[in-house]
Order: structure tokens, then C-alpha cells, then sequence
């Protein structure tokens, strides 16, 4: 089978290994040492530095329908003197607002805030200061200036300072409780009520300095209505919960409370409306009714006095009880009449109903009261729309139309109302003609004292109807209530609601992992060179060799230096690799070759012919890198004669072999001065002769190549090696290099191939522990050696030293 089917037929499964996924990130300790400490130390001042903030909520029922009221809304029913149904969405609105949180802001002490000053931070103290600023005027310049205040020594002195737009400093001394007059307006500053003086000793107050800030109505309703929050406490439910997120609790408990109580007292003032001016109404005709009674009256008795009568008779008294009936009842009808035509002009021309009640004054036409009921509902939902809705609001064009086609309804309702009012009256006035027929049969005196009590009796009873009327009203005004009530009052969180320490610890100390996980990853993932085995395992099936140790001596002779070294004992695991790798055939000459000139190849031919050497076998080590001779720097060699002098005559192959004198079993064949044709000079039969004398007269046959990335040399010189090894260095060895060899490789250019992993560092983490080849000691291409004594120790191992010292 071919290298290309194996390639094609090879899926590697790769496991996650937690151990090496750990290592792999250990070795970067020091960033993490780094970025804990920093993020933990910005948690701890950002919690320090930062102002707490409380979360404060009421609980405020909407049209409790259930609860009683005792009887005052049947009362309130039966004078049509009642709230309309609320939609809950339309109460938020009303609850947030800006009328209504002008209301609040004028009835609260907000218009002046007062801080404390520390050395760190400025906190708002609300009432807790120990003064309070009340000014008789305030210029427009004092909204857009802090004012310093401290307090002296003497607790009864303050120097005020604060600066102008032009940089002006301005600095005062006074007296807490004169009168100031200054740019800002004129004003007093004075110690609260019940603050003794000597509060300014407390530690809390030694530094004794404090800011005072003015603020309009406007720029309090702009930030209340900003930290607001209305919510239903649940779907099924019509309980809202008001809240908002405050630095200073009682100010928002007080803000709270105030705005629940305005927002009450406006419903009452609502509802009340309506009976208010249904009232003066009724008013006014007891003012003409009681000073036509009082003209009556007298007329009357003066009537009586002048003629002498005293009592009508029995007869005249019947027909005045029947005439007084019928005039009863003709007033009534009069009086309704007078009221639908005031209800009617006052529809026609204000298009509203909502100042007038028309059963106060009995008029129950079911459905004249059913479109001024539905036109009611329908106002007070545009008044509550209007609030905080603009007017293009598509919802409010609607309702606007809604409210035309009830009030051109109820126009047309009244005027049929009238005709019934006025033809039930001219019935009655019929009766009454009758009755005045038999009037003309009574004397002339009782019939003129007839005709006075009679207009007496109408009007007196008219007078009574509506005394009793306005007592109705008076009664429901004052039982009125609103129907929504308080379920409880503003309260604060024990606890602020923010920055909380834990949260801001943990995420300090998630981010400070994080960081250096992130920067890791992407370096790694940045990096175009080998760092590791899992690599070469993922873009290549070449197979590896062995694993060498990165190395920090200043010679490439680690095997004779230190042949007990773990380098040593690295290459003496790629020994006995060899003896398997391609174990039927014979393994006689083994080319080492790389990518480019900086991995470790010469390196690598030097140590692994040395150890063939000390093993008793008789090795030859020939530099064929014509173009960039090393070996002769490491050994001391002389470069006079080699391979390019063989190769162009110049010499024979006896004479071009020089012991390394390292090792009596080493010889070595330099590449001798540099030729201007080095690859044609390797394709000639000199070089084929070269290789069988070095055959004939060695066991084992190390040739050092050019890298096969630069030149063709190394692939050339394939077709005399038995083994070929390839060069891969950590962190130098570039990933599109190793790809380039692996395509080599499967297209069939390159058989009997290995990878031997060069320069591994032991903070390489898996490599520091070895990985089936070889030891997992590194080296760069510095070529170092690791001694039993000379190892480098672990971290942990280092830091566990520096306790001991200590």
C-alpha cells in the first residue's frame, strides 16, 4: 500500500487530555500571578469607591372593588357622582406622569441636596445634615454651581466658596443663621432643629466639609421620572409595586410616599368634580328661589293685613291643594327643562359633560344616562391619555373620534329628552286650566290670596326639593374616598442592591482567568511553528522517531561532553528506534535532513553518529551540506580536503577521512571548500562511488544534508540512504514547512521517513515527561545538556525551596 492510501485511509482520533490541556497553561503561571491580584485589588476599590444603592418599593391596590365602603358608593351612584372604571395601564401613566410629579417635587424639600465630602468619596446625606439652606430668592445662576461649604472650628462658623463660569473664585465667612445676600440669592443657612453644634466632632464629620447643590422642579422631575419603576406585583392582579433604585433611601422612601398620597388625593379631586359643580349649580337656583320666596312672602302677609283675611275657606282650601299638586309637578318638569337646556347648550358648545350630573336634578332617562356615563369614561380616559401621550398617538386620534359620535348621540338624546319634558308639561298646564275654571267661583279676596299662597307653595317646594339635593351632595362629597388605597408603605432594602463585593470579586477573579486564557489561546492559535507534538500528530502521519531535549551548552558534542546527560540518553532512544523502524530492510545509511538551517539538523548528525560510535560500531559521519559547512567548527577540524575535492578529482576517498577524535570508532568526512555547483556535483558517479566506499568500510553511515526547504540537495541524496530522518525543532519549524515535508512524503518522494522532534523545552508540558520516544527534556538550538545535577527544576519545586529558606 502506498504512503498516499495510507494517508487517505489514516483518522486520527484525539482524545481531550486534561493533563497536558493543564501543563500546557501552568507554563504561563507568571501571567496569572499577574492578572489575580490586579483584578481582585480593582474589585476591592471599585466596591470601596463606588456608592451603594438601595432598592425602595410601595404597594399601591388599584380600584379595590372588593372592600367596603359603607354605603357612600350607592350614594355616590345614586347622584351619578362616580369615579369611571380605571384601565390599569392608564393609572401607570397618570403615576409616571409629569403633572403629577410636579405636584410631588412642590411639596417636597428637594430643591436643595446637601453632600458630604470626604477625602475618597462625595455621599448625599439627605436630612442627616446637620444644617439646612432655606432662601427667600434664588438667582438662575445658582442651578449650574457647586457650593463648598466647611465648617470651622468653632462649629458656628462656615466659609462658603464656589466658582463662576469665568473661573471667578468666590469665598465667604459666616455665621450659621445670618442672612446671606451674594450671587447665588439670599438665603440662611442654620443648624437643623435639635442638632446640637458639636455634631461636627463626631468622626463621621471630621473633616467638616460639605457641597450643597440647588435644583428646579424640571431637572427633579427629569430624574425621579428616569428612576421610577411601575410594575403589576402579578398578571392576575391590579396591585402595583412602585419602585425605584436610590443612593439615598429615605429620601426615595419619602419620594415614594409623597407621590402615592399626591397621586390619592388627585383621584378624590377627581371624583369629587363633578358634585362640586353640580353643587354651585344647585346653589345658585336656591339664591333666586330663597329671594323670590322672601318677595312672595311678603306679599303676602302685606295682602293679608290690607283685606283683613285670615283663612281661606274649606273649599278654597281643596282647590289650593289640587293647584298646588299641579304646580309641583309643572316646576319639577320646569326645572328639568331648565337644566336639559343648560345640559344641552353646555354639550354644544364645550362638547363635555364632565361639570354637570343630570340625576341630581331627576333626570333618569336610561339612555341619557347611559351616553353621559359612556361619554364620561370616555373623557377621563382621553384626560388620562393626554398625559403622556402626544397628539398624532393613532390611540388618541381614535378616542377622539369616539368622543364625537357619543356627544353627536347624546345631542340628539337631549333633544328628544326635552320634548318629553315639554309635553308632559303641557299636559300638566291643561289640568291646571281646568282647575283655574273653578277658581272663578271663590270671592274675589280668597281667590287673589289663592293665587299668592299658591306662588308661594311652588316656589317653597321647589326650595325644599333642592335644599334636599344639595344635602345629598354634601353628604356623598364628604363620605367620598378614593377607591384605591395603600397596601404598604415605601421601604427600603436592608442591603444595597448594588455594587455587591462577591459579585464583583468573582467576576474580577473569572476575568483575571479569563484574560490569560484568551492571550494564551490566541498566541497559540496565532503561532505558525511546531510547539508540540499533538502538531505533528495532527498534519502529518509521518511517524516520530524520538523526542530530544532542549540543551544549553555552547557545543554540539552533548554525547562526548556528557554522556550521562538526558540528552545522551535521548539519542540512545533513537538508537534503539532505528533498530525497529523498518526493521526487515537494511539500515546501514541514515540521512538527516530539515526544513531550513536553524533546527538542529547538524546537531542532530553529530549526536547520533557519536552515539553509533560509542555503541562499538565504526561510523563515518559526511557533511554534505556543501554550501554551509558546520562539522568542522565542532570537531577542529581541518575543511583543506573533503567531499567537493573527491567529487571534482582533486582527491581520493582514503584521503578525505579524518578521525573525529572523540571517538576511535568516529571518522568524519568533511564537505571540504565550497563548490559553485553543489548539486551537480552530488548527481555525478563520484558521489555513488563515495557512498560505496563508505559503505564498504563503515557499519553505519550518518550523512548531514541541506535543509530540503532551501535546496534540492537532501531529496537528491535519498537515493542513497536507507533511513532518512527529518528535523522538526519547537517553536522554530514552521507549520506550512512540516506540510510541505508531509506532501513530499505522500506523494512517494521521500520513503522511509521519520520525525525527530528537536528542542523540546520541559515547560513544554506534555514533552516534559517524554511521549513514547525519547525523554521529554529539551533543548534549543543553543544545544544544551541536562546533568542529574544541572536539571532545571519545577515550580512548585522552586517555590517550595524559597519557603524553606525562609
Amino acid at each position: 500500500m502506498s504512503n498516499n492510501q495510507e494517508m487517505e485511509e489514516f483518522v486520527e482520533e484525539k482524545e481531550f487530555d486534561l493533563k497536558y490541556f493543564f501543563f500546557k497553561y501552568l507554563r504561563y503561571w507568571y501571567l496569572f500571578l499577574i492578572t489575580v491580584p490586579l483584578a481582585l485589588t480593582f474589585a476591592y476599590y471599585y466596591n470601596w469607591y463606588s456608592t451603594p444603592v438601595y432598592r425602595v418599593t410601595c404597594k399601591l391596590l388599584i380600584k379595590d372593588e372588593r372592600a367596603a365602603n359603607y354605603g357612600a358608593q350607592d350614594l355616590l351612584e345614586d347622584l351619578d357622582i362616580k369615579p369611571t372604571k380605571k384601565n390599569i395601564e392608564n393609572e401607570i401613566e397618570i403615576i409616571r406622569s409629569r403633572s403629577l410629579f410636579e405636584k410631588v417635587m412642590r411639596e417636597l424639600e428637594f430643591d436643595v441636596s446637601y453632600f458630604l465630602v470626604g477625602d475618597i468619596k462625595v455621599s448625599e446625606i439627605y436630612k442627616e445634615c446637620p444644617f439646612e439652606l432655606k432662601y427667600d430668592t434664588l438667582n438662575l445662576i445658582a442651578y449650574y454651581y457647586d457650593y463648598n461649604i466647611e465648617v470651622l472650628d468653632d462649629n458656628n462658623t462656615y466659609v462658603l466658596s464656589y466658582t463662576l463660569q469665568d473661573d471667578t473664585e468666590r469665598t465667604e465667612q459666616h455665621k450659621f443663621g445670618d442672612r446671606v445676600v451674594n450671587d447665588i440669592g439670599t438665603f440662611t443657612i442654620s443648624y437643623r432643629e435639635g442638632i446640637d453644634p458639636t455634631v461636627f466632632d463626631l468622626p463621621k464629620f471630621s473633616d467638616r466639609k460639605f457641597r450643597v447643590n440647588f435644583h428646579s422642579v424640571a431637572n427633579n422631575v427629569n430624574q425621579f421620572l428616569g428612576l421610577l419603576q411601575v410594575e403589576l406585583a402579578r398578571s392576575e392582579s391590579t396591585v402595583l409595586v412602585i419602585g425605584m433604585e436610590h443612593a439615598v433611601p429615605p429620601k426615595a422612601i419619602d419620594f415614594l410616599n409623597k407621590l402615592v398620597d399626591v397621586y390619592l388625593k388627585s383621584d378624590i379631586e377627581q371624583k369629587n368634580k363633578i358634585g362640586t359643580n353640580t353643587s354651585e349649580f344647585i346653589d345658585k337656583q336656591l339664591k333666586d328661589i330663597s329671594e323670590r320666596l322672601t318677595t312672595i312672602e311678603t306679599a303676602r302677609e302685606d295682602y293679608k293685613v290690607q283685606k283683613g283675611i285670615i283663612d281661606l275657606s274649606t273649599e278654597s282650601k281643596l282647590t289650593l291643594e289640587r293647584i298646588k299638586e299641579i304646580d309641583s309637578k309643572i316646576s319639577k318638569v320646569n326645572t328639568q327643562v331648565n337644566f336639559i337646556n343648560i345640559l344641552f347648550d353646555y354639550v354644544v358648545e364645550h362638547r363635555s359633560i364632565s361639570n354637570l350630573s343630570p340625576s341630581t336634578l331627576d333626570i333618569s332617562d336610561p339612555l341619557l344616562l347611559k351616553l353621559i356615563s359612556e361619554l364620561a369614561d370616555l373623557e377621563a380616559e382621553k384626560g388620562r391619555m393626554v398625559l403622556s401621550s402626544e397628539e398624532q398617538n393613532p390611540l388618541l386620534v381614535q378616542l377622539n373620534q369616539q368622543i364625537e359620535n357619543t356627544t353627536q348621540s347624546l345631542i340628539e338624546n337631549i333633544r328628544n329628552v326635552r320634548t318629553g319634558y315639554e309635553n308632559t308639561r303641557k299636559e300638566f298646564e291643561k289640568e291646571l286650566e281646568r282647575l283655574k275654571s273653578e277658581i272663578e267661583s271663590i270671592p274675589t279676596k280668597e281667590r287673589e290670596i289663592l293665587d299668592i299662597e299658591r306662588q308661594f307653595n311652588i316656589q317653597q317646594g321647589l326650595y325644599v326639593y333642592l335644599l334636599q339635593k344639595q344635602a345629598e351632595i354634601s353628604i356623598a362629597l364628604e363620605a367620598a374616598e378614593s377607591d384605591n388605597r395603600i397596601v404598604d408603605r415605601a421601604v427600603s432594602s436592608k442591603a444595597p442592591i448594588r455594587p455587591k463585593p462577591s459579585k464583583y470579586y468573582s467576576i474580577a477573579l473569572v476575568f483575571s482567568l479569563l484574560l490569560p486564557l484568551i492571550y494564551i489561546y490566541l498566541r497559540e492559535k496565532l503561532n505558525d511553528t511546531v510547539t508540540d507534538r499533538s502538531v505533528i500528530s495532527k498534519m502529518t502521519k509521518i511517524p516520530v522517531l524520538g523526542i530530544v531535549g532542549y540543551n544549553t551548552s555552547d557545543t554540539n558534542l552533548v554525547i562526548h561532553e556528557k554522556p550521562k546527560s538526558a540528552i545522551a540518553e535521548a539519542f540512545r532512544a533513537v538508537r534503539t528506534n532505528l533498530k525497529y523502524f523498518n526493521a526487515d530492510r537494511e539500515q546501514k545509511v541514515t540521512l538527516i535532513t530539515s526544513s531550513i538551517g536553524t533546527e538542529g539538523k547538524t546537531f542532530t548528525a553529530i549526536n547520533l553518529s557519536t552515539i553509533f560510535a560509542l555503541s562499538g560500531k565504526k561510523t563515518v559521519l559526511i557533511g554534505l551540506d556543501l554550501r554551509k559547512p558546520k562539522i568542522i567548527d565542532d570537531f577542529g577540524l581541518s575543511n583543506d580536503k573533503g567531499v567537493s575535492t573527491y567529487l571534482i578529482g582533486a582527491a581520493e576517498a582514503q584521503d578525505i577521512v579524518q578521525n573525529s577524535g572523540v571517538n576511535e570508532n568516529l571518522d568524519i568526512i568533511t564537505s571540504g571548500p565550497v563548490p559553485p555547483n553543489p548539486s551537480e556535483l552530488i548527481m555525478t558517479q563520484k558521489m555513488e562511488d563515495l557512498m560505496n566506499f563508505a559503505k564498504e568500510h563503515y557499519d553505519h553511515v550518518v550523512i548531514d544534508t541541506p535543509p530540503i526547504g532551501l535546496v534540492t540537495d537532501g531529496l537528491i541524496l535519498t537515493k542513497f540512504s536507507d533511513t532518512n530522518i527529518f528535523v522538526v525543532r519547537q517553536g522554530v519549524t514552521k507549520k506550512q514547512h512540516l506540510q510541505h515535508i508531509n506532501d513530499i512524503y505522500t506523494q512517494g518522494k521521500f520513503d522511509n521517513l521519520s520525525i525527530l522532534f528537536n528542542a523540546v523545552k520541559t515547560d513544554g508540558g506534555k514533552y516534559g515527561y517524554g511521549y513514547g520516544y525519547g525523554y521529554g527534556y529539551g533543548y534549543g538550538y543553543g544545544y544544551g545538556y541536562y546533568e542529574e545535577g544541572n536539571k532545571k527544576t519545577g515550580f512548585f519545586a522552586r517555590l517550595g525551596k524559597i519557603f524553606k529558606k525562609g
